[in-house]
C-alpha cells in the first residue's frame, strides 16, 4: 500500500485514481576524457548527487561496480563510434547518493562543439525501474476505473483510503463521506465486527482472506439483505508500511439460491417424518424459523384433521390451529391465546382471498388481531410486522394454510421469498395429506377393530376376567371370552401379522371362526386344527386370485398365532393350546407361576404340525394370563437385544403375576399392563387376566339312572325336588319337559350308562349322558306321527341346545336363562303325559 502522500492518493470526483507522471531522465554532459561537465536537475533529483558533488568528476565514478563502462572509446576517445547509440544491453547500475543504486538504461549522442571545446557527450539516464512504474501506474488506473470487482484499500489503522468505481457502485456503501473510516462503521448494518477481526488478521500475518460472506442490509436498499464475497490481502511498500486490500463480488442472487435449496433439501429431511397431522404441521414451522422467517403458524381445515376430505369450498370451513414456532432469539415473547395449538379460528377475509387465487398473498399486520399472529411486546421500531400467506394444496386439495412472519428487521418477503414458500408448502401438503389419509384409515380400523373386539364379557361364573389392550393404532391383536356348555368358559387372545383395515378385518375373521367352532363343543387341539385348515385354504384361495404365491403378508389370516384355553368350572379342568403364541402364565394360589407345559407350535396356515394339548387341574383361585408378544417388547426397549428384552419381560410379568395374586383382577390387570409398558414402548399389547372358581356342592347335582323306561316318572321328581331346594319352582316344568325328553331319547336310541346332571350357575344347565355317539336330530312330526316332537318341544322352552362329544359317549345339555319366564305358554302340566312313554 502506498501512503497518503505518494502519487496515488489524488481525488477526482469522489473516486480515488493513480495520478500520471511524466518518464523521469537524467541528463549530464561528458567530455571526450570522461569527465562530468553538466548535472541536470533531474539527475540530481534521482541520483541525489548536487553539482558541485559531481562536476569534474569521472563519470565512471558513479558506476556501483567500477569494473563496469559507459561506453567503449570512440575514434576520437571517449564514446562510441557512432553519433547516437541506445543501450539495449544490460542496464547500467549507478550508485545514488543515499548508498542504494538504479539500473538505468543508457542513450548517448554527440552535442555541438563551441569554439575551442573539445568532444562532448549528452548522456540519457532512464531508471528501468520507473519504466515499469509506468505500467503499474496503468494498471493500477484500470483497477479503480474499469475492474467490474469492487476494491478499497486501507491503511494499517484499517481506516478506508480509496475505493474503485465499481465499489462505488455496492448499494451505496462506499461514499466520500466513508473515507477515513474504519472498516467497521463503513457498513454498520452488517457483520463488521467480524470482517475488521478478520482484516487485523491479514494485516498482521499476511494470510490473505477468500471467500468471506459480507451480508447484512445495505443503505442504498435497507429492505432487503445483501451477500457480497470478501476477499483480502496485505499490501506493503518500500519503506515497510502495510495495508490491506479488500476486494468484494455481489452474490445475493447465488446465496439467495443457495439458501432456498438448502431449506428445500432440508424440508424433504424433517417434514414428514411420522404419518400425524398435527406433528407434519409442526415439523413445516420448525423448518422455516429462523432461517426463512420470523415466525410460522400452521391452520388446518376442521376435517382435515380428523382424516377426512376436506371440504369443496374451503373458504366457508373453519381453521385449527396445527403447528406454531417463533424465533425465540429474538426476544419476542408469544402471549396471545391464539397462538395455542387447537384454537379454532373462521377464515379472515385475506385468507378466504389466498384460498379462492390459490396464490400467496403478502400483508402488512399493523396491530396482532385474531387473524393474524398475536405477539406482546415491541415489534421493532415501527418496523412493522408482515405475514405471508400460503395455500396448503396436495392433489388438487386445499388442507390449510401456512403464515410466515417477518418482523423486528427492517425486511419484508420479495418475489423470490414467494417461490421458495410455494415449494416448501407444497412439499409439506403432500406429506400432510398422506398423514391424513393414514389417520382416515387409522379411524376407521380402529372402529372397525372396536366392533370387532367384544366390548363386554358374557355372564359367567367360572372365572374372574379383566383384560387391558394397550395400542398406539390399529394392531391386530385380539381376544375373546366364549362360555361354553356346562358353565365352561373359553379364553382365547392372538395377533394378526400387521396393522390397519386389512389386519382388522384379519382378525374379524379369525374370531368369528373360532367362536363358531367353540360353539361346536370342540376341544382346543381340535379347534386350532380346524382353523389352520380355513386359513391354508383362504390363503391359497387369495394366491390363486392374485397369481402369487401364498405367504403370509401383512394384513393377512396367513402367520397369525393363537392360543386358546377351555376351563370347567365343575371339576377345576383345564385345556390349552397354542398355535404359535406365547403359552399362558398359571399362577397358583401359593405364588408359584409357571407356564403351561405344551410346545407354542407352529402359526396359523404355515404348516401341517398337529397342535399338542396340555390338561391340568387348577385349585380355586388360581390365575391365568394370556397375552401377545407385545406386552414383553416394552421391557426389552433398553436391551438392544430381542430374545434378551422378551426374556427380562416375562420374568417381569412374572413378578407382577405374584405381586398382584390379592388383588381384585381389574386392578392387577391394569396395573401389570402399565408396569411392563412404563418405558414408553411403542408396541401394541393386549392383557388378559382370569382367576378361576370351583363350583360348590350344592351348584351342581348328579344322578345314575338305569336304561328303563320307567326311570323317567323318577326323573320328573328329582327334577322338582332338586329346583324347590334351588328355590326355582318356575323352572319346574321346563325342567322336567326337557330332562324326560332327554332321558328318553338315552333309552331309546342310546346305551347305558346314563347320567342326568343339573347345573345352576347364571344358566339353568340340564346334560343327560350316555354312551353312544350319535347325536339326535330335531324333526318336524306330521300330525298323524306318534313321536318326533320331543326335541322340538325342548329347542322352544330352552335358550339353546346341543351336543358334546366324549371319549367314552355324548352329552345332550340344555340350558334355560335363570330369570326368564317359562316357554311352555298354553301348555300346562297335563302336555307332559303326552311325552311320557
Amino acid at each position: 500500500m502506498m501512503p497518503v502522500g505518494d502519487p496515488f492518493t489524488a481525488r477526482g470526483e469522489g473516486v480515488l485514481r493513480p495520478q500520471a507522471r511524466a518518464r523521469p531522465e537524467a541528463g549530464l554532459t561528458v567530455d571526450a576524457h570522461g569527465v562530468i561537465t553538466d548535472w541536470s536537475a533531474e539527475a540530481e533529483r534521482l541520483f541525489g548527487y548536487a553539482p558541485s558533488d559531481v562536476l569534474g568528476r569521472a563519470a565512471a565514478a558513479l558506476l556501483a561496480h567500477p569494473s563496469d563502462a559507459l561506453r567503449p572509446a570512440g575514434p576520437d576517445g571517449w564514446g562510441p563510434d557512432r553519433e547516437t547509440v541506445e543501450d539495449a544491453a544490460a542496464p547500467l547500475r549507478v550508485r545514488c547518493r543515499d548508498g542504494h543504486w538504479e539500473a538505468c538504461s543508457l542513450r548517448i549522442r554527440p552535442t555541438l562543439n563551441g569554439p575551442g571545446a573539445g568532444a562532448r557527450w549528452s548522456v540519457t539516464l532512464t531508471p528501468v525501474v520507473r519504466a515499469g512504474r509506468e505500467l503499474d501506474g496503468a494498471v493500477l488506473e484500470a483497477l479503480f476505473t474499469q475492474s467490474p470487482i469492487g476494491l478499497c484499500l486501507f491503511d494499517d489503522d484499517l481506516r478506508l483510503r480509496r475505493y474503485n468505481s465499481a465499489a462505488e457502485g455496492m448499494k451505496g456503501i462506499f461514499t466520500p463521506r466513508s473515507l477515513g473510516r474504519r472498516a467497521r462503521d463503513v457498513w454498520a448494518a452488517s457483520n463488521a465486527d467480524e470482517l475488521e477481526e478478520l482484516l487485523t488478521k491479514v494485516r498482521d500475518t499476511g494470510v490473505p482472506l477468500l471467500g468471506f460472506d459480507k451480508h447484512g442490509y445495505p443503505p442504498g436498499d435497507p429492505d432487503h439483505e445483501h451477500y457480497f464475497a470478501t476477499s483480502a490481502f496485505r499490501l506493503e511498500d518500500s519503506s515497510g508500511r502495510v495495508g490491506v486490500a479488500v476486494t468484494g463480488v455481489d452474490i445475493t442472487a447465488r446465496r439467495r439460491a443457495e439458501q432456498r435449496f438448502a431449506l428445500l433439501a432440508e424440508a424433504s429431511g424433517r417434514i414428514g417424518t411420522t404419518l400425524d397431522v398435527v406433528r407434519t404441521a409442526q415439523e413445516l414451522t420448525e423448518v422455516v424459523v429462523p432461517g426463512f422467517c420470523d415466525a410460522a403458524v400452521v391452520d388446518m381445515l376442521d376435517p382435515v384433521l380428523r382424516g377426512d376430505e376436506p371440504d369443496a369450498d374451503a373458504a366457508r370451513a373453519s381453521l385449527r390451529r396445527a403447528g406454531v414456532t417463533v424465533n425465540q432469539a429474538l426476544g419476542v415473547e408469544v402471549g396471545d391465546p391464539h397462538l395455542d395449538l387447537g384454537t379454532t379460528s373462521s377464515i379472515p377475509p385475506s385468507d378466504a382471498r389466498c384460498l379462492a387465487t390459490m396464490d400467496p398473498v403478502l400483508r402488512r399486520v399493523v396491530e396482532p388481531d385474531s387473524s393474524g399472529l398475536g405477539l406482546s411486546g415491541d415489534l421493532g421500531t415501527g418496523n412493522g410486522l408482515f405475514g405471508l400467506i400460503v395455500p396448503l394444496r396436495a392433489r388438487g386439495s386445499t388442507l390449510g394454510l401456512a403464515t410466515f412472519y417477518r418482523f423486528g428487521t427492517p425486511r419484508t418477503f420479495e418475489e423470490g421469498d414467494f417461490v421458495t414458500a410455494r415449494e416448501v408448502t407444497s412439499r409439506a401438503a403432500v406429506c400432510i395429506d398422506n398423514a391424513r389419509r393414514y389417520t382416515r384409515e387409522h379411524v376407521v380400523a380402529r372402529a372397525l377393530r372396536r366392533q370387532l373386539l367384544p366390548s363386554r364379557f358374557p355372564p359367567q361364573g367360572a372365572m374372574e376376567i379383566a383384560h387391558s389392550v394397550v395400542t398406539e393404532g390399529t394392531s391386530g391383536d385380539w381376544f375373546d371370552a366364549i362360555p361354553l356348555p356346562g358353565a365352561r368358559l373359553a379364553l382365547v387372545v392372538g395377533t394378526v401379522v400387521g396393522s390397519g383395515v386389512y389386519a382388522a378385518a384379519a382378525m374379524g375373521r379369525l374370531r368369528a371362526a373360532i367362536h363358531t367352532l367353540a360353539e361346536l363343543d370342540l376341544g382346543p387341539d381340535e379347534v386350532l386344527a380346524r382353523v389352520d385348515d380355513l386359513v391354508t385354504h383362504i390363503t391359497e384361495e387369495r394366491g390363486e386370485v392374485l397369481g402369487v404365491r401364498p405367504r403370509p403378508a401383512p394384513g393377512s389370516v396367513a402367520g397369525a398365532t393363537c392360543a386358546y384355553i377351555v376351563y370347567d368350572p365343575v371339576t377345576g379342568h383345564l385345556s390349552v393350546a397354542s398355535a404359535g403364541h406365547p403359552v399362558p402364565l398359571i399362577t397358583y394360589p401359593d405364588g408359584t407361576v409357571e407356564p403351561a407345559d405344551l410346545p407354542s407350535g407352529v402359526a396359523l396356515g404355515t404348516g401341517d404340525s398337529p397342535f399338542g394339548t396340555a390338561d391340568m387341574g387348577l385349585p380355586p383361585h388360581s390365575g391365568i394370563a394370556l397375552y401377545t408378544p407385545g406386552l414383553l417388547a416394552g421391557a426389552g426397549a433398553g436391551a438392544g437385544i430381542e430374545d434378551e428384552g422378551t426374556t427380562a419381560g416375562l420374568e417381569e410379568l412374572k413378578e407382577r403375576l405374584v405381586a398382584s395374586r390379592d388383588d381384585p383382577v381389574e386392578d392387577a390387570c391394569r396395573a401389570t399392563a402399565d408396569a411392563l409398558l412404563h418405558r414408553g414402548s411403542r408396541h401394541d399389547a393386549v392383557l388378559l387376566l382370569a382367576r378361576t372358581h370351583v363350583f360348590d356342592e350344592d351348584q351342581v347335582v348328579t344322578w345314575d339312572l338305569p336304561s328303563d323306561p320307567a326311570v323317567v316318572a323318577t326323573v320328573r321328581a328329582l327334577v322338582e325336588r332338586q329346583l324347590s331346594a334351588w328355590s326355582l319352582d318356575g323352572k319346574v316344568f321346563p325342567t322336567q319337559l326337557v330332562a324326560s325328553e332327554l332321558v328318553t331319547n338315552a333309552i331309546r336310541h342310546a346305551e347305558g350308562p346314563i347320567k342326568l346332571r343339573l347345573l345352576r350357575d347364571q344358566m339353568l344347565t340340564c346334560e343327560v349322558a350316555d354312551g353312544s355317539a350319535a347325536a339326535p336330530r330335531m324333526r318336524h312330526a306330521r300330525a298323524g306321527d306318534e313321536d318326533g316332537r320331543g326335541l322340538f318341544l325342548t329347542a322352544q322352552v330352552t335358550q339353546r341346545w346341543g351336543t358334546r362329544y366324549l371319549e367314552t359317549g355324548k352329552i345332550i345339555w340344555a340350558e334355560q336363562p335363570l330369570d326368564a319366564e317359562s316357554g311352555l305358554g298354553d301348555l300346562g302340566a297335563s302336555g307332559l303325559a303326552d311325552l311320557d312313554v
